[in-house]
């Protein structure tokens, strides 16, 4: 079963945590023991379909995001050409300008 392999790794590499504890970052080996909860997802119904429709999700979540990240790129673009003479705290670089157009989108206040 792959499951019991999966539990066989975990509690392997757990007990080598316990014994070389003195190498640095080998209690890192201690927190793949929280990945077992996994084992539950298959068990529960509900909870595999919704970790399935997050899986799902992903994919089009990311498309939209590279979009939107597409269109702030440009805006950033047209505003160092525009308007970076004019204000060139707020858009004299490409940098500046994407920071500026980020704080437009986040809702923050414009200083």
């Amino acid at each position: 079963d792959g499951w019991s392999m999966f539990d066989l790794f975990v509690v392997t590499l757990s007990i080598l945590g316990l014994g070389f504890e003195q190498i640095p970052g080998v209690n890192i080996l201690r927190v793949i023991r929280a990945f077992r909860i996994l084992r539950l997802i298959g068990r529960f119904e509900k909870m595999r379909r919704m970790t399935n429709a997050i899986l799902a999700s992903i994919v089009p979540v990311a498309n939209a995001l590279l979009i939107g990240l597409l269109v702030t790129l440009i805006y950033a673009i047209l505003a160092v050409t525009l308007y970076g003479e004019r204000s060139e705290f707020y858009f004299g670089t490409f940098a500046r300008s994407l920071f500026s157009l980020f704080l437009l989108l986040a809702f923050t206040q414009w200083p």
